[in-house]
């Protein structure tokens, strides 16, 4: 379904066709996501954009609520399984959330609000039987991410910055939602989980 993740009646029409068409949402991944490299002020001293700022935060923090807002409500009217749960939220945050770099004050800003709202989004919607998780990873080996590593150089200089010595690829990600979607994660809600190669015990003042 082609749709604007920032736009609510977007959304909700995108979820009344869901549920027409399977009858029920039991999974929601949010992975829409933008960024851009604009610093508070640039060389020139000018004000960085606001409507790129607004842009990233319209798609990047609202369009996660919106969609898990839509989603929890379908996951609501699902009669509830053995373990009494009806839905999983996974948000996509960032390192970015906790360790912002220069030229990232927007995207950081859009990270930090998903990380802030997991947990009280988790405690809302305990009593329905959803469960909210959040993933925050390093620089992941994507085409967004590729915007920023531009060559080789940039790659490897990137890599020697974790302790397991690499950046981080889709796998590590898409396998850590998985077991989060899985029995074994049951008792797993409003926690945020860093597949980041060891950057979160890393300080370089």
């Amino acid at each position: 379904i082609q749709l604007d993740v920032s736009s609510g009646p977007d959304v909700e029409a995108a979820f009344e066709t869901i549920l027409a068409d399977l009858g029920r949402v039991d999974i929601c991944v949010n992975c829409a996501g933008i960024g851009i490299a604009e610093k508070t002020i640039n060389r020139d001293g000018d004000p960085h954009n606001l409507d790129h700022y607004r842009k990233v935060i319209e798609v990047n923090l609202i369009g996660t609520f919106n969609i898990s807002r839509c989603a929890a409500a379908a996951m609501a009217r699902n009669e509830p399984d053995e373990k009494t749960e009806k839905g999983i939220i996974i948000n996509t945050a960032s390192i970015a959330a906790f360790d912002g770099q220069m030229g990232q004050v927007a995207y950081s800003a859009t990270k930090g609000g998903i990380v802030g709202m997991t947990l009280p989004m988790a405690r809302d919607l305990a009593s329905q039987g959803i469960r909210v998780n959040t993933i925050a990873p390093s620089l992941t080996d994507t085409p967004l991410a590729n915007q920023f590593l531009g060559n080789e150089a940039k790659k490897e200089a990137a890599e020697k910055r974790h302790p397991l010595q690499a950046v981080g690829n889709p796998d590590h990600v898409a396998q850590l939602a998985a077991f989060l979607l899985s029995d074994s994660a049951a008792f797993i809600t409003g926690q945020i989980h860093r597949p980041d190669g060891g950057l979160s015990s890393v300080r370089t003042f």
